[in-house]
């Protein structure tokens, strides 16, 4: 036999939902009143303490990183487009593979790309990252991570005053006082 289809959805509270409600009075000031209270209850078969669960309609969403083709030292690079992260990242194993060289950094607040809090191994100054026919620079911190990424963070997007049009599958920046659109994908690691 085959998985329940509610199985793996989250749990709702019928009760919480049912006294924010409206009716001609919300069902918690229906329910102050006893006999409406003892009606319910008998209906519903509750306890006190005892709460209903029903299942939520639609698991949690998977989430798609956004990646915009990039260059660095000749070498094409998908990048993940992060406006959660404040800094832009590289992790080691690709530094290593593009031969960067890092300076030792002292920063401990920085969030790996797996979620997991750790410190930057170092940074990597004034490399340029190419995007279309623009050569742009900023920062990169470098972590330890197995994986090969390169994830340009909000510091990235703020100074070439970005905007990622996940409609269009757009990223639109300026670069020189000019205006460059490429194409994003939304694609699964």
């Amino acid at each position: 036999m085959g998985e329940s289809l509610l199985s793996s959805r989250l749990k709702y509270n019928l009760l919480q939902d049912m006294f924010q409600q409206r009716a001609e009075i919300i069902y918690g000031q229906l329910l102050e009143y006893p006999k409406h209270r003892v009606a319910l209850e008998t209906v519903l078969n509750l306890f006190k303490d005892q709460v209903n669960i029903t299942e939520e309609y639609e698991k949690p969403s998977q989430y798609t990183p956004i990646k915009v083709y990039t260059r660095i030292k000749g070498n094409t690079i998908l990048a993940i487009l992060d406006t959660g992260a404040c800094m832009s990242v590289v992790t080691k194993p690709l530094a290593v593979a593009l031969g960067l060289r890092w300076k030792l950094s002292n920063r401990t607040d920085v969030i790996a790309v797996d979620g997991k809090s750790q410190a930057a191994v170092g940074v990597v100054d004034n490399i340029p990252v190419v995007i279309a026919e623009a050569q742009t620079f900023i920062p990169l911190q470098v972590i330890n991570l197995a994986s090969k990424i390169l994830l340009l963070g909000t510091d990235w997007l703020d100074k070439y005053k970005a905007d990622v049009l996940s409609s269009i599958r757009k990223l639109r920046f300026v670069f020189q006082g000019k205006t460059i659109e490429v194409d994003v994908i939304n694609a699964r690691d």
